[in-house]
């Protein structure tokens, strides 16, 4: 399934627990990541997740390992951070922006309602 794929599938679809892998790009969208993003309390779409892994993210963070050894490294972009497996491009899971990170990479919040958007705080003039 392509990106466009992916866009039209189904919400109803998509969280169902045995939702079938979705490839995007070089990545594989797993059943728990689409659950997670048609979840109606974490406020994210289809497109905020696109957006996150096709353009340059807000902080990308240092790889570490699960107590099962799987590996994964976050990559936090302008709404919400996906967990992605290295070996083999698995998008694990995804969720909104945390204030933690927020203050961990220097991000602000420009957006307003359920639409926040995080962008690296500028410095200086």
């Amino acid at each position: 399934m392509s990106i466009v794929g992916f866009l039209l599938k189904p919400k109803k679809e998509m969280a169902k627990k045995d939702t079938r892998y979705v490839k995007v790009g070089k990545y594989y969208l797993t059943s728990h990541a689409q659950n997670r993003i048609v979840q109606r309390e974490r406020t994210m779409d289809k497109v905020d997740v696109l957006d996150n892994l096709f353009t340059k993210p807000n902080a990308i963070t240092q790889i570490k390992y699960n107590k099962n050894g799987k590996p994964s490294y976050d990559r936090v972009g302008k709404r919400i951070t996906t967990s992605i497996n290295p070996t083999n491009n698995n998008v694990a899971t995804c969720r909104p922006v945390s204030k933690k990170e927020m203050k961990q990479f220097g991000l602000t919040d420009v957006g307003k309602g359920g639409k926040r958007k995080y962008v690296k705080q500028k410095f200086g003039k």
